[in-house]
């Protein structure tokens, strides 16, 4: 149910959705690109379509009509199934294009659900390298608050500083959500075995992914769950909480 409602929600939000060129030049121009894999490492599916997605948005800059029809194209497929993407893809359309079209607020729960997807990814397949990859050199929790730089950054960490109780609410709202996703998603799980590779000559002394048991994912989501409550929970007075999103852009 909360799912079909979320779904609701989202093509409502972007049903009038158009973004002028202007828009473009001064919205989405501080995106940067995606992280490079080692040169002798053969890019996965999902690397080389966020590429494209990533490389689309700074064409916009230029004006460039074709690049304006792709990023419409796949901004409406994603809002139709936001949960078809890796979380990290997902990540990217969120901090570039809704965050700063409608704020953090209306998009929290989805944040929340896609960075506890992408945590649950990576706690049951990814290597050590990986989760160093994708939380410190992605910055994959602070992506779609940071993702267009400072102004952003210090508007949405207001909001989660300033609202404490709604933005709780609003990750738990997220978590739910995430929870009915989390069992025979849309994307191949292990994807995050793409992220933090060793170049083939170096692989044998690289770790090695985890392939946990399914009997214990649902510890490992209970420990996702407290990781990201945390993580988005701001104190209003003093400093943020560990973990929590800083103020300055990526």
């Amino acid at each position: 149910m909360y799912r079909h409602l979320f779904l609701l929600f989202m093509a409502g939000l972007t049903a009038g959705f158009a973004v002028s060129t202007a828009s473009a030049q001064t919205t989405l121009a501080p995106v940067k690109a995606a992280a490079s894999a080692p040169a002798t490492v053969e890019r996965q599916e999902w690397e080389l379509r966020r590429q494209r997605f990533l490389q689309t948005i700074q064409l916009l800059k230029d004006n460039d009509v074709i690049a304006r029809r792709d990023f419409e194209r796949q901004v409406r497929a994603f809002e139709r199934r936001p949960f078809s993407l890796t979380p990290l893809e997902a990540m990217d359309y969120i901090g570039a294009v809704f965050v700063p079209q409608a704020g953090v607020e209306k998009l929290l729960p989805l944040i929340a659900a896609q960075a506890a997807l992408g945590l649950y990814d990576v706690d049951r397949f990814g290597s050590t390298l990986s989760e160093a990859h994708l939380v410190q050199v992605e910055g994959f929790l602070r992506l779609p608050l940071t993702m267009v730089g400072p102004e952003q950054a210090e508007k949405s960490r207001a909001f989660l500083r300033d609202h404490p109780e709604r933005a709780a609410q609003l990750v738990r709202d997220g978590l739910e959500l995430a929870n009915g996703e989390r069992i025979g998603t849309a994307y191949d799980a292990r994807w995050v075995r793409a992220l933090g590779r060793c170049a083939p000559e170096i692989a044998a002394t690289c770790p090695q992914p985890r392939d946990l048991p399914a009997t214990e994912w649902d510890d490992v989501w209970a420990k996702v769950k407290q990781r990201v409550t945390l993580y988005y929970r701001v104190e209003p007075k003093g400093a943020p909480a560990p973990g929590a999103p800083a103020s300055v852009p990526r």
